[in-house]
């Protein structure tokens, strides 16, 4: 028994020390590859010849038009400045919705950093486990990024 706690509590230890290296790591540099680039892949996006190919180019912030920040801002995430990672009264509001309208379309009320955590560190699918590792990782993207 004594080894099994042992083993577990390593286990955390070192999940915890992973993802934190992970997550400051990525403050610095940008991802070569993406669990939602590889989801893509999957998914079929090929090229003429049929080999697999991930197409991205990362460009820093100052080249990008204060126009298109804004843009994505006002898009996915209208309080970005006003939150720090989860916007509490969008979830009440997406609870309330779906709560209501059961069976229905989902709404969700997900932040940009929330996104980010899922397409940089997780898997895009729906699952308690996912949104719990999300929220995990969001937590983390807002203190070290």
């Amino acid at each position: 028994m004594k080894k099994i706690k042992i083993i577990a509590l390593t286990s955390v230890l070192y999940f915890f020390v992973f993802t934190i290296q992970v997550v400051l790591i990525h403050k610095f540099i940008n991802p070569i590859v993406t669990p939602l680039m590889v989801s893509r892949v999957v998914e079929g996006m090929f090229d003429i010849e049929g080999t697999v190919k991930i197409k991205k180019r990362w460009k820093p912030m100052a080249q990008l038009s204060p126009n298109m920040v804004l843009a994505v801002m006002a898009s996915e995430d209208q309080r970005f400045l006003d939150h720090n990672g989860f916007d509490w009264e969008a979830i009440r509001a997406a609870m309330k919705y779906n709560e209501k309208k059961k069976g229905k379309k989902v709404r969700g009320a997900s932040t940009i950093s929330q996104q980010t955590a899922k397409n940089v560190f997780l898997w895009p699918s729906r699952s308690w486990i996912r949104k719990g590792l999300e929220v995990y990782f969001t937590f983390l993207i807002e203190v070290f990024w």
